[in-house]
């Protein structure tokens, strides 16, 4: 539990932020690009105004997709070594071996160096870029469909953020499965020796069922954490943003 809650912040700092980062830059050059093709269609009379003003209000979950991928990959910074200590306390292989999160950290280093952290760095990107991606976009699809005002309601932020969460989820157990697998595999005596190998050596042990250990109790978290989550965010976003500026400087 130490090296979860002691970086949680730190983690969601880098996700959210690089997101939102990622989504104004995308956003203001699709922004500017219609503005460029405002102005070139307008001298030859080819588009109006209005249309125009439809054009900027189209949401481009393309956007949203490509800064939760960007969101997902810059997190691995802190969520990959935080991971790899987290499995490897709760593994069985080590739990004698390691008193605790620092201790785990320092006999990694001590052995493998620095880099010893980022074990499992390769499943674990193919596990949280692409599922980064599709939470965003899910979340902020459902948000839309759930508000029945132009402002998105409470209620909406909830369930859109619970339901994004459980569904990005879904669709990446098999490689959080094989992940962990890799992560609490021995140093010194290697099961497995990379992500398909893994996925063979469960598949033949243990069938295809093997790939989706941990369904319910994964997706009974899922939905009020990142319920939770999106509501929290929203409401520190929304009265961030109206503080003065003087307070950031």
């Amino acid at each position: 539990m130490g090296v979860p809650l002691l970086s949680t912040g730190a983690m969601n700092s880098i996700y959210f932020g690089f997101y939102g980062s990622s989504l104004d830059f995308l956003s203001q050059r699709r922004y500017n690009l219609q503005s460029s093709s405002k102005t070139r269609t307008k001298v030859q009379g080819e588009i109006t105004q209005n249309s125009t003003n439809r054009a900027r209000n189209v949401v481009c979950y393309g956007n949203y997709f490509i800064a939760g991928c960007i969101g997902g990959a810059a997190q691995l910074v802190v969520a990959c070594p935080v991971d790899l200590v987290k499995v490897q306390l709760q593994s069985q292989i080590h739990k004698a071996a390691m008193k605790g999160p620092m201790d785990c950290v320092v006999k990694i280093v001590s052995s493998k160096g620095i880099l010893g952290l980022y074990k499992g760095l390769l499943p674990q990107a193919w596990r949280d870029i692409p599922s980064s991606g599709l939470y965003f976009a899910i979340y902020e699809f459902l948000k839309r469909q759930l508000s029945f005002e132009q402002e998105s309601t409470k209620f909406a932020q909830f369930m859109a953020g619970g339901i994004a969460g459980t569904l990005s989820w879904w669709s990446i157990i098999p490689l959080d499965v094989i992940k962990s697998r890799i992560q609490g595999d021995s140093s010194e005596k290697p099961k497995y020796k990379g992500i398909l190998h893994c996925g063979s050596v469960i598949m033949k042990t243990h069938g295809l069922k093997a790939f989706f250990h941990g369904f319910w109790p994964l997706s009974i978290r899922a939905f009020p954490v990142n319920g939770t989550t999106w509501l929290v965010y929203e409401f520190l976003f929304q009265h961030c943003t109206q503080l003065p500026n003087n307070l950031y400087s």
